[in-house]
């Protein structure tokens, strides 16, 4: 994935990087390295017949403040063509004459001199010096054309943009120094513009005055704003081609004119048919010599000196000679690079230097279509190769391209005098490699954090799902990575939900696998299943009365539900409020009763949390109580719209089946029964737990075992305080004590009227209290006697009677006390029954 991605951003990077390169983006950068090449690179002597005359801070000090008279500079010429140099050269500037305004003056006063006959031949000889002095340009203008091969330096300033057809013609007088072979096809305009289409264009030129040029062998533009690595060989101004000052001092060195330089086909420009390694813009970029022993490369002569005729003779001759300022003061230096400040006239010395010794550095014209080719093969490498190598072996490929990048650039420079600009290649490199490389890192490490994540969402999911918070841990198994194992989860999860009966829910499981794995086992089936079980199950019915929803469905393949921990086997039984199932404890394998009860929304709100809280209340005091004759309470819990509780499952029928006249069970047997509820009631009482709802349906007595146990505690409360919402009593009012009919607070003594009731319809198969409505049974309970049990019975002891008629007394106060004085009433009365028997 992560591979198939680095192509795209590679792409973006290597456009982005070729539309630099197009712009010389980083041309800054290119040069800082093409410095560096040059340090680095192998020393070289410079041309030895370059020297230099330097008008520096000595000649300044001893000659006074520039700019000087022009007879100073005449009389140098003069002393250097004496020692017969190959050519001389001026740096500095002659675009204005030196002011003659003081010839007037004199020739007035030789005048009146003369007129006055005061004019001696001394003092005409004076005045003749002293015109001589003034007219400097003159002056210097015979020095040069005595001289000789003379060059001047005719200053520019450069454009981006010249204005065709506005700038004024070369000087007529310049016309001798115009190139006129450039350009494969002479002087056409428009064949040069083809064939050089970068050449420097001239916006303002500055040449030296014409008494001069005419008494020189030569002229050339300098611009000393120029960038100081590159030199540019010829410009353009208008239609013309101008050389540089270098290049005409390389010239008449050699003894030849302008007219030997030449635009040669493939080559370039030429100088007598030899190529000058100058780039398609016309350009070269010079080499920089070393000091030696502390020396500057060339010989540097102060020009006070020359005046002084302090240099050894012969020191002139044949040599290439350069004047010009060399003071900070007249000439800000240029720094080279190989980090040493020069003057632009030592700067010319350098250029003058590399020309004649051909150490110029190349910058080839396939330059730029190599340094493209090179983007291009770099961006293959970050779109295909660099994602397929780890982070370690990554790093080090990129850093050997990087090397052999700087390499090839070095060796180059170095060895072939080629400038191959490759930063812009090598900071793509670099950049590239950071993106794609901290891309690939940070998604490595985000990959492992959601590996992490999804592992540590996956237990919680698991853990949440094992507590029973089915949502929140399919919650988690969404934020988890996908994968069969964690399918197999959620699929488990799914069949939970269908055992609590969230068909919704678990359809939603259903399809979440499915959209992932079509095939995952029977997932299609499940969902198909589920949601139809959601469409047709109803969960609440319109009768309150009823006993709630079925938790068996009758759907197959349906899993079978489950109440908390307790998976649900089979209804084992039904009352007014809820149903009674058969389930089992999977962890422990216990077997229980599960009863249920409805907390219907049919309920209000307020009401139905009332209901919720006194149910697990009462609910927890039962799950407290433990004897042998109540039912143990296991668990207690609510799920969706109901409330269980898990009791112990007891073999056995409840005793409505024993109050039938045909189905009574023997009188010592029952004694026997109520004798041990008695007990289970006094204990109850002594825990604070009064039953409320004692009845014979609510007693499970296993014949096989002799065993009767109470159960129900708390339920009777629950369905009291529902049914007060919906105005219908619930209970059995047959077994209800007189206060629990008016509403009465009630305690431990009405349990043991409702028992008294049971015992009574146990052993007569009727019940003591009737009625044709309920409002005429509950008169009769709170108001008429009882019918004596003897009616019934007459083989029972008058204890027996005793004990009813104690047990059903009106007054609680006039009952048994406690289940314990029962008891111990009916253990007599089950003795004197025995002794009847016996007798």
């Amino acid at each position: 994935m992560l591979i198939s991605r680095d192509w795209f951003v590679g792409l973006v990077i290597t456009l982005l990087f070729l539309l630099i390169a197009e712009t010389g983006g980083f041309a800054t950068l290119d040069l800082k390295a093409y410095n560096l090449g040059l340090k680095i690179s192998s020393a070289r002597d410079p041309h030895e017949d370059v020297v230099v005359v330097a008008i520096d801070d000595k000649s300044l000090q001893k000659l006074g403040a520039w700019p000087w008279s022009r007879d100073v500079l005449a009389e140098t010429t003069q002393l250097l063509t004496r020692e017969r140099p190959r050519v001389v050269g001026y740096t500095m500037p002659f675009d204005t004459g030196q002011y003659e305004a003081g010839l007037a003056s004199l020739g007035e006063l030789r005048d009146m001199l003369r007129s006055e006959r005061k004019l001696t031949r001394s003092i005409n000889r004076m005045l003749t010096i002293t015109e001589s002095t003034l007219r400097g340009d003159d002056n210097l203008a015979d020095a040069f054309r005595s001289g000789g091969r003379i060059v001047l330096a005719m200053p520019y300033i450069a454009t981006d943009r010249p204005a065709e057809g506005i700038l004024p013609a070369v000087p007529e007088y310049l016309d001798r120094f115009a190139l006129a072979g450039i350009g494969s096809s002479g002087n056409d305009s428009a064949n040069i513009e083809r064939e050089f289409p970068h050449i420097t264009q001239v916006g303002e030129l500055f040449p030296p005055i014409e008494k001069l040029v005419r008494r020189v062998g030569g002229v050339g533009v300098v611009d000393y704003t120029q960038p100081y690595y590159r030199q540019s060989l010829i410009v353009r101004y208008g239609h013309d081609y101008l050389p540089s000052f270098a290049l005409m001092m390389v010239t008449r060195s050699k003894g030849l004119t302008a007219n030997a330089i030449k635009s040669i086909p493939g080559t370039g420009l030429a100088l007598d048919g030899k190529s000058l390694g100058a780039d398609s813009s016309q350009h070269i970029y010079p080499r920089f010599y070393d000091d030696k022993n502390r020396k500057p490369p060339f010989k540097i002569y102060s020009l006070y000196d020359v005046l002084g005729g302090n240099i050894y003779p012969g020191a002139f001759r044949d040599k290439i000679v350069l004047v010009g300022p060399t003071s900070p003061r007249l000439a800000p230096p240029l720094m080279t690079p190989t980090g040493k400040a020069i003057s632009p006239t030592i700067a010319t010395a350098h250029t003058i230097s590399s020309l004649l010794n051909n150490d110029v550095y190349h910058l080839p014209d396939w330059a730029g279509w190599a340094q493209r080719g090179i983007i291009v093969a770099l961006g293959f490498y970050l779109m295909f190769v660099l994602g397929r190598f780890r982070t370690n072996s990554a790093y080090f490929l990129s850093l050997f391209l990087l090397l052999m990048l700087f390499n090839a650039h070095f060796i180059l420079l170095s060895s072939q005098s080629t400038w191959l600009p490759m930063m812009t290649a090598v900071v793509m490199l670099i950049v590239g490699h950071l993106i794609i490389g901290t891309r690939r890192t940070v998604n490595t490490r985000l990959e492992q954090v959601r590996h992490d994540l999804s592992a540590a969402n996956r237990q919680l999911g698991l853990s949440l799902h094992a507590q029973g918070s089915f949502d929140m841990a399919f919650e988690k198994f969404r934020a988890c990575h996908v994968d069969d194992s964690l399918l197999g989860q959620v699929y488990n999860l799914g069949l939970d939900y269908e055992r609590k009966r969230q068909f919704n829910k678990a359809a939603t499981v259903f399809r979440f696998i499915q959209q992932h794995d079509a095939m995952f086992n029977d997932v299609e089936r499940r969902v198909e299943q589920n949601e139809d079980a959601a469409n047709t199950l109803v969960l609440r019915t319109s009768d309150t009365t009823g006993p709630g929803p079925n938790l068996i469905s009758s759907k197959s393949g349906i899993e079978k539900p489950k109440l908390g921990r307790y998976q649900i086997d089979s209804e084992i039984g039904r009352g007014a409020m809820g149903m009674v199932y058969l389930g089992h404890d999977d962890k422990i394998g216990r077997t229980v009763a599960i009863k249920t009860v409805g907390l219907s929304d049919d309920i209000e709100p307020a009401m139905r949390e009332q209901v919720r809280n006194r149910f697990f209340r009462e609910a927890e005091a039962a799950g407290r109580l433990n004897h042998p004759n109540i039912v143990t309470v296991y668990d207690v819990g609510e799920e969706q719209d109901l409330a269980y509780i898990a009791m112990d499952y007891l073999k056995g029928k409840d005793l409505t089946a024993y109050c039938a006249h045909e189905s009574l069970l023997p009188a010592n047997q029952v004694f026997e029964i109520v004798i041990g509820i008695a007990s289970a009631l006094d204990y109850a009482h002594q825990q604070h737990v009064v039953h409320r709802d004692v009845k014979p349906a609510n007693i499970i007595y296993d014949e096989e075992k002799r065993v009767a146990r109470i159960t129900d505690f708390g339920v009777a409360c629950l369905t009291d305080a529902s049914k007060t919402k919906t105005g219908t009593v619930i209970g059995s009012p047959y077994y209800m004590a007189p206060e629990q009919i008016e509403g009465k607070k009630v305690d431990g003594r009405a349990d043991l009227f409702s028992l008294g009731v049971t015992l009574y319809q146990l052993l007569t198969g009727e019940l003591p209290f009737k009625g044709d409505s309920i409002a005429n049974l509950m008169y009769n309970i709170a108001h008429e006697k009882h019918p004596d049990i003897r009616v019934h019975r007459m083989d029972l002891p008058g204890s027996a009677r005793n004990i009813i008629d104690k047990a059903l007394q009106k007054e609680a106060d006039q009952r048994y006390k406690s289940g314990k004085q029962m008891a111990e009433a009916m253990m007599i009365c089950q003795r004197q029954l025995r002794e009847m028997d016996a007798a």
